[in-house]
């Protein structure tokens, strides 16, 4: 077919506009499938940010570069996040290991255990990138089949990990009990490694979930690691209001702390009859001390003499609005020296009701730290005097000349002056140097 000239004119220009919007779409698929949305070239700013801050880490590891390699980090955990397509973290290094970040974080997010294959090394000699990647799958599928993907015969430990993670997702218990049969296929020769991985999977899931009954599933004692231990951090995490609970305590702090906080959560001091014998006259005493009940008959109830002394001095003491000052014939009454020496202090310190009561204390330490309190409270120069032991004495004098009591001494010569009876050497220089011209 011949066309015309005319129209060949016309049809040229169309028929290289057509070659170009082919070449421009072709080149736009290219981009678009080298680069969704654009997000190749951020992965490509991320990558040379971590390749320069490590670089840097290793010829000039200063402050500034350990907050630029932070920096970095965050920025790719935070484009990896929701991340779903594998094919943007082949623009990672592997040197990083941020192209195996980003293919687990691809695979956790399309649940697709498959993608973890892609991950590089890996194998029972390199277990640790991919058993996070199935570790991160599993967890989201909470599917506890994707866990026997993980081969880790050098680290067993791996897969009761990501079994414990699984347990953790479902809340449930059973998956604990699931980690002996997995780990039998590495055939282990001691128990004990199986028994510590599923204490740390019950102590896990207890904590996660607030249940007591879970640290009871757990067979070593440990302290730390063990039931105990389990006991004391959910504890310390959680508000118990059910007594009974502190009856599996076999530690006796552990189990005092126990029993504190079910006396904080308590509603009515009822509670002190559900407590152990052992435990229940610090019952009684916490809610006169802390609670603040003005009760004497929860004191009478108290057989251990020091605990019923403290119980009675607590509430004398918190009742002065009302009663007013006791006196020494109060504290003379008191069983045990230990409370009476408590007693005198207080009156002489808390109450500033004078040195003299001081001296009626009987333990030395108590007696020297009775005088120094004073010292501190009233600034009395005398009462730094009366101590016996001399290293607190010369404390008590340099705080004086320091002007940190409580009422400091407005004269900086009589301070100055303070100086001279410290006897330790170096504390005097200290002390002197607090009056030399700058």
């Amino acid at each position: 077919m011949i066309i015309p000239k005319k129209q060949l004119g016309f049809t040229l220009p169309i028929a290289i506009l057509i070659v170009i919007v082919l070449i421009a779409a072709g080149g736009a698929g290219y981009y678009f499938y080298k680069s969704p949305k654009g997000l190749t070239k951020e992965a490509e700013k991320i990558e040379q940010q971590l390749d320069e801050c490590f670089t840097e880490m290793r010829t000039k590891p200063t402050k500034e570069t350990q907050e630029k390699c932070q920096s970095a980090q965050a920025k790719f955990k935070d484009f990896t996040k929701d991340l779903k397509d594998p094919q943007i973290c082949e623009q990672f290094e592997q040197q990083f290991g941020t192209r195996n970040s980003c293919l687990s974080s691809v695979a956790k997010n399309l649940k697709d255990p498959s993608i973890c294959e892609k991950i590089s090394p890996k194998g029972p000699k390199f277990p640790g990138p991919q058993s996070d990647c199935y570790t991160g799958v599993a967890v989201a599928l909470k599917d506890y089949s994707i866990c026997r993907k993980i081969i880790s015969p050098a680290s067993p430990e791996l897969t009761s990990s990501c079994y414990t993670e699984v347990a953790v997702a479902l809340g449930d218990p059973s998956g604990c009990e699931k980690i002996s049969e997995a780990m039998s296929v590495y055939e282990i020769s001691f128990e004990e490694r199986i028994v510590w991985v599923e204490d740390a999977c019950y102590r896990k899931l207890a904590l996660n979930l607030g249940d007591f009954s879970l640290c009871e599933k757990i067979k070593t004692e440990g302290p730390v690691t063990g039931k105990q231990g389990c006991y004391q951090e959910l504890i310390g995490k959680i508000k118990i209001k059910d007594p009974s609970i502190c009856k599996g305590v076999q530690d006796y702090a552990i189990k005092t702390q126990c029993y504190n906080s079910v006396i904080e959560e308590a509603e009515n001091v009822d509670i002190c009859e559900e407590i152990e014998p052992d435990f229940r006259d610090e019952c009684y005493w916490r809610f006169v001390s802390i609670r603040g009940i003005r009760d004497e008959s929860l004191c009478q109830k108290i057989q251990d003499p020091i605990i019923n002394d403290r119980c009675r001095l607590d509430l004398r003491h918190n009742s002065i609005p009302t009663l007013g000052y006791y006196d020494a014939s109060f504290c003379q009454g008191l069983q045990t020296q230990k409370i009476k020496d408590e007693c005198y202090k207080r009156l002489a310190c808390d109450l500033l009701r004078g040195q003299v009561f001081c001296q009626e204390i009987k333990d030395s330490i108590t007696k020297d730290e009775c005088y120094k309190t004073y010292a501190w409270m009233t600034a009395d120069v005398s009462a730094c005097g009366k101590i016996k032991e001399q290293f607190m004495k010369d404390n008590c004098y340099f705080i004086l000349a320091a002007g940190r009591s409580s009422s400091p001494l407005e004269s900086q010569q009589e301070r100055q002056e303070l100086c001279q009876y410290i006897q330790d050497k170096n504390l005097k220089q200290q002390c002197e140097g607090l009056f030399e011209e700058p």
